[in-house]
């Protein structure tokens, strides 16, 4: 296994050198959109959830799939985001540190438990792709109320050049 940090963009592509599995974690929606077009085999991108309501939701979506990176529909540019109105409420709450939550430079970051969840997630969905070539295109789950949606895989990857098998 290789961590790597950079910068994913437009010019960003796989080298022959490059692993061909990419664990992403991004915190925007442009890199997002480019995960298709880096040519990884395997891509899965984990996403947290933002502020008091949602910190502890995890989102992780599995490239290649149905649909390519930069045609989630969630994902794209002229998707209107829902916009809180200021309210005394709003303003007080954005005050306080809600159970499980910390402010990180005056944003609502998840608690260390969401961020370790969503890694194993993330290593198990890239596992169990190497080696029985199945998975889900998006696992969407909510801590808090164990809510959770799940999407088949519907492309077969080979990550491996040869699948294992029992003896």
């Amino acid at each position: 296994m290789v961590i790597l940090d950079r910068r994913l963009d437009h010019t960003s592509r796989v080298l022959v050198d490059d692993h061909h599995v990419a664990l992403l974690r991004v915190d925007s929606l442009d890199p997002r959109r480019l995960i298709s077009g880096v040519g990884w085999k395997l891509a899965i991108d984990a996403g947290l959830g933002v502020g008091p309501a949602d910190f502890n939701a995890v989102l992780l979506r599995r490239f290649p799939a149905q649909i390519r990176s930069d045609q989630v529909p969630g994902w794209k540019g002229d998707v209107p985001q829902p916009r809180r109105g200021a309210t005394a409420a709003l303003a007080d709450l954005q005050l306080r540190d809600p159970c499980g939550s910390v402010q990180l430079a005056g944003t609502a970051v998840g608690a260390a438990f969401v961020g370790v969840v969503t890694a194993c997630l993330g290593v198990a969905q890239g596992i169990r792709t190497a080696l029985s070539g199945d998975g889900f295109d998006v696992i969407n789950l909510h801590l808090q109320t164990d809510d959770v949606d799940l999407a088949p895989a519907t492309c077969e990857v080979d990550v491996l050049a040869t699948r294992l098998c029992a003896l």
